[in-house]
């Protein structure tokens, strides 16, 4: 019956066997996307969730419910995407928010769901030789975060996938004043631990 079938993105023509072509409208698939529904938080904290939406027209809205304490905010930035700015409630309790997708003839919803946020270091203190060296600090997270040094005598900072923070002590000289360096580690949600 076809003779050939033949698509672009948004349509489809069907070639019959006596030359004939049907042209029919693609619709893309309607789905909301969020990266992920399993989202860190720290107590009293507000975080950005990034949502798209597939197959989003001029009349799709998003809507959002919280429960547990939790609070939400959509902030669309046009029909296709936009952030939910959630607000964790402190103490931290179990709690949801459901995200809703649609418009006239689609629907779409995701759930997200909460850990509690932490960051912890084995130890807080360090001693060097005099001499310098290298020093690991063993690092326990769920969080991103990002690491600053007060000292320049600290002379390369390297966090790994292993989650340790690697330091090089510069020497010190002989007689010299003992000295000490703050090291602050920064989340997306906030300073974290100060050492």
């Amino acid at each position: 019956v076809f003779s050939d079938v033949q698509y672009d993105d948004t349509t489809v023509t069907f070639v019959l066997a006596d030359g004939t072509e049907i042209v029919l409208p693609r619709q893309a698939a309607f789905s909301l996307n969020i990266a992920n529904t399993e989202v860190v938080v720290l107590p009293g904290e507000t975080v950005k969730v990034a949502y798209t939406i597939n197959g989003a027209t001029e009349t799709t809205a998003v809507y959002a419910v919280a429960d547990g304490g939790f609070s939400v905010k959509v902030e669309a930035a046009g029909a296709s995407e936009g952030n939910l700015a959630i607000t964790a409630p402190s103490p931290l309790t179990d709690g949801k928010v459901v995200v809703f997708a649609g418009d006239n003839t689609h629907a779409a919803m995701q759930v997200l769901t909460f850990e509690e946020g932490a960051l912890t270091l084995v130890s807080d203190t360090y001693n060097v030789e005099q001499a310098g060296g290298v020093v690991e600090v063993p690092v326990v997270t769920n969080l991103d975060y990002e690491v600053e040094v007060s000292a320049d005598w600290l002379v390369e900072t390297k966090a790994y996938t292993t989650d340790k923070l690697t330091f090089t002590v510069a020497e010190q000289e002989v007689n010299a004043p003992a000295r000490t360096a703050t090291v602050t580690v920064y989340s997306e949600l906030g300073v974290v631990m100060i050492v």
